[in-house]
């Protein structure tokens, strides 16, 4: 797992003194002290009897005080010690708590994919439809040239982004990062095409650059290492030139959570900090997470893509044994409806989950391991 988040246990507090037991040693203390008087003392003390009980019951008696003195002083020594150190680590443990539940939040997106818009109804329907890995092509393209095809869908992705800026009149600039497949990169000049539809709707961009890491979870993996600045928009899109994935496109309009307080941003939904673990630990792993974040109860739905076969068979076992809010018919999984899975569909699935109500689960699989992230939604859902 990449959190390392230290287990910190409160210390127990020491058994308070016994008074039944402490006044069974005083009674004995008297009674032993009365004997062992009478069995020393001279006879003429014996006779004054002010003498005899100053002797066999004061001595015992200050005996005993003193040492319920003592007792009662290491008791709250250890008392204050104990308190000082759960103090401790109740703030050690909110800190670990406020670090991992620390967000991105989803503002606006667009989405295109093979199923149309019923691409969300078909998924979370009683008898979702299987594609069986089939290659699904986007319809709205069909009829029309590539070029215009291309503009068309480009526009349709930015078209959410540009209402949300107008709707907030927000006078800042923003930064749009793109990601093709390889195969598409020389198909097209999408920097062109990008910045066309950015200027026609009116966008201040800062900056258009292409995606700077292989792909959507390794952007995710280092967000929280390396927060970004500002409002960015993140653009990918699968096209009938590469093969190996159907063709779908996604952009998502994201901000940190402190810059959405600042500018009085509203939010659709929170990405919280992803959690990378082996499979071996997947568990563990969904345990500590629903621990630090949203309890496992509280999560309404799991979303899963891009896994292989032996993945996808542990992540059902791992909700039931966390015992989640959801079951297994509401556990989603997006390539088996929307085709071969390319590099968008991670950033599809997040927008999915954020169109439905509740707290949602979402796996994926990023350098072999599984990439775990909780999602709050924010706005009502459809489901």
């Amino acid at each position: 797992m990449n959190w390392s988040i230290p287990t910190l246990f409160m210390a127990t507090y020491p058994s308070r003194p016994r008074w039944l037991w402490w006044g069974v040693a005083l009674l004995i203390m008297l009674v032993g002290g009365f004997f062992l008087a009478i069995s020393l003392l001279p006879d003429d003390e014996l006779q004054d009897k002010t003498h005899l009980l100053l002797v066999a019951v004061a001595g015992p008696f200050l005996l005993w005080t003193l040492a319920i003195g003592v007792r009662l002083m290491a008791y709250d020594v250890m008392v204050t010690r104990i308190d000082a150190r759960n103090e401790t680590v109740l703030v050690r443990q909110q800190q670990w708590h406020n670090w991992a539940g620390q967000s991105l939040e989803l503002l606006a997106w667009g989405r295109q994919t093979g199923l149309g818009e019923s691409e969300l109804a078909q998924i979370v329907g009683d008898k979702p439809p299987v594609n069986s890995g089939n290659c699904l092509s986007l319809p709205t393209l069909n009829g029309i040239s590539e070029w215009q095809g291309r503009a068309q869908l480009i526009n349709s992705l930015l078209q959410p982004v540009s209402q949300y800026w107008q709707t907030h009149s927000l006078s800042a600039s923003l930064t749009l990062l793109w990601q093709v497949s390889a195969e598409s990169q020389n198909a097209a000049d999408w920097q062109t095409l990008i910045t066309r539809a950015a200027e026609t709707l009116s966008l201040p961009l800062n900056s258009i650059e292409s995606f700077p890491h292989t792909d959507f979870s390794e952007w995710l993996s280092a967000a929280w290492t390396s927060p970004f600045a500002g409002v960015q928009c993140l653009i990918f899109i699968d096209t009938a030139d590469n093969p190996g994935s159907s063709e779908e496109a996604v952009s998502l309009l994201l901000a940190p959570a402190d810059l959405c307080k600042q500018w009085k941003l509203t939010s659709k939904a929170s990405l919280l900090r992803p959690l990378l673990t082996p499979a071996a630990t997947l568990s563990q792993a969904l345990k500590l997470q629903c621990e630090q974040q949203i309890s496992a109860e509280k999560l309404t739905t799991g979303w899963y893509c891009r896994l292989t076969e032996v993945q996808a068979e542990k992540v059902p076992l791992a909700c039931i044994e966390q015992k989640t809010g959801f079951n297994s018919t509401q556990l989603y999984a997006t390539d088996s409806v929307l085709g071969l899975p390319g590099l968008s569909r991670h950033a599809v699935m997040i927008t999915l989950a954020a169109e439905c109500r509740g707290n949602h689960l979402l796996f994926t699989r990023h350098q072999e391991q599984f990439l775990l992230q909780q999602l709050s939604c924010k706005s009502e859902g459809t489901v």
